[in-house]
């Protein structure tokens, strides 16, 4: 029998609030805990508050990049969040790798592909170390 899984802590960045708030409620029905950041400087407030242990990153916010919010989330965390940037943009979405990202989505999220991503994650929890530790956290295959 497998263990049941615990649900993730999903900050969802998003500088449109009802792209935000959607995208909250879609994590909270796939089973797990959602706050929601507006722009860069609340998201890397939230992460400092409350650590996520995914974040779902817009890339083109209106104070800053994803890009940098991302590295400022992860240079700040005793344990390393899964960074996940969600953008409409196919090019940008390209080089996820290149800027310390483990996976990308296109917008708008296939809710299925985003429900089996937060699993595979929600999954591999109980493989880490302790909170507290810092854990690199290698993308998906």
């Amino acid at each position: 029998m497998t263990p049941p899984r615990r649900p993730l802590a999903v900050l969802v960045v998003d500088d449109h609030a009802d792209t935000a708030r959607t995208t909250a409620r879609l994590v909270e029905l796939l089973g797990h805990r959602a706050e929601c950041a507006l722009s860069a400087a609340e998201a890397v407030a939230a992460a400092a508050r409350l650590p996520p242990d995914v974040v779902l990153m817009d890339i083109r916010l209106a104070d800053g990049t994803g890009w940098a919010a991302g590295r400022q989330i992860v240079d700040g965390a005793a344990r390393r969040p899964v960074l996940v940037a969600v953008t409409g943009d196919h090019q940008a979405a390209g080089r996820y790798r290149q800027e310390g990202f483990d996976h990308a989505l296109i917008k708008p999220a296939d809710p299925g592909v985003l429900g089996d991503l937060l699993d595979h994650y929600a999954g591999r929890l109980a493989e880490e170390p302790a909170a507290g530790e810092r854990a690199d956290r290698p993308p998906l295959p």
